[in-house]
């Protein structure tokens, strides 16, 4: 069975953002794990950064044989779905909707989710692990 839980026409840098931000909803909403939901917002953005589309693209989720997939053209990314879904797949398609129905998308909201997830990478890979980067860790 397929489920279509989103699509998005990409023709600017602000709807790049905008997919990024809805392929990390959407991966909430499904019950992926934090770094999951970063790293796909990441491949998606990163896709179409590199694809610098001239014309309109478009972008689509879909939820199919419990894997999330996402569609750019030739392109596709299959994620299996986690084993305790938190919401039905067909109530996350209409979460989304009504997310980007009723609430404006804000870039910065965006780049502060983005933050907040390289963040907890660092946190995960503390700054001294870092070649050539020397923390002081005496107090002022």
């Amino acid at each position: 069975m397929e489920t279509r839980l989103f699509a998005l026409g990409v023709c600017s840098p602000r709807d790049q953002l905008r997919a990024r931000q809805r392929a990390r909803q959407i991966a909430g909403l499904l019950g992926f794990e934090a770094c999951q939901q970063a790293a796909l917002a990441a491949e998606v953005f990163a896709w179409l950064r590199a694809g610098r589309h001239s014309v309109s693209t478009r972008i689509a989720f879909v939820v199919v044989d419990r894997s999330l997939k996402v569609e750019l053209g030739a392109r596709r990314l299959s994620a299996p779905l986690p084993d305790k879904l938190p919401h039905a797949v067909e109530d996350v398609g209409w979460m989304i909707r009504e997310l980007d129905r009723q609430a404006p998308f804000v870039i910065m909201e965006e780049v502060d989710a983005q933050n907040r997830e390289l963040l907890a990478v660092a946190d995960s890979q503390p700054l001294r692990n870092v070649p050539g980067l020397r923390v002081n860790e005496s107090a002022a």
